[in-house]
């Protein structure tokens, strides 16, 4: 069991992650791509949609030790509310880097399709975040964090 485990990404929405991330961060809509990783993961989490990446047809852009603590709060809040909701997965960084890793594979194709629309991004990424909930899910964390 690694302590600091890999995230995979496939290779397929490698170009959202790399080249559009660049683009985003110029418009001021993400400073990490680890924030564009976890819209998706949370996206995918809040729609039920879980999709394995294949680890031979992956990335890996960064570590677990990338993560900074309000990121882990809001991995280890979606852990506990997965189905196994099982406390014991938050001693397993590899389990939780699994679990988050599928629900960003899952969350990905909404998040791109919301920065394909026209018009302002920043506002369609705010419409989108109160659309889909997130400011709760990302209120339960820091809340956890605490």
């Amino acid at each position: 069991m690694s302590e600091n485990p890999s995230v995979h990404i496939t290779r397929r929405f490698k170009e959202l992650y790399y080249d559009r991330f660049t683009d985003l961060k110029k418009e001021k809509l993400f400073d990490r791509m680890i924030d564009l990783f976890l819209l998706a993961a949370s996206i995918g989490y809040k729609r039920g949609k879980e999709k394995k990446p294949i680890k031979a047809d992956s990335d890996s852009p960064f570590k677990w030790s990338n993560f900074n603590k309000s990121d882990i709060a809001l991995i280890k809040s979606i852990c506990l509310m997965h189905k196994e909701k099982n406390p014991q997965v938050l001693l397993d960084n590899e389990k939780m880097m699994e679990i988050i890793e599928n629900f960003a594979e899952g969350g990905i194709e909404e998040v791109s399709k919301m920065l394909d629309k026209e018009g302002n991004k920043a506002i369609n990424l705010l419409e989108f975040i109160n659309e889909h909930n997130i400011g709760q899910l990302l209120n339960e964390a820091s809340s956890k964090e605490s």
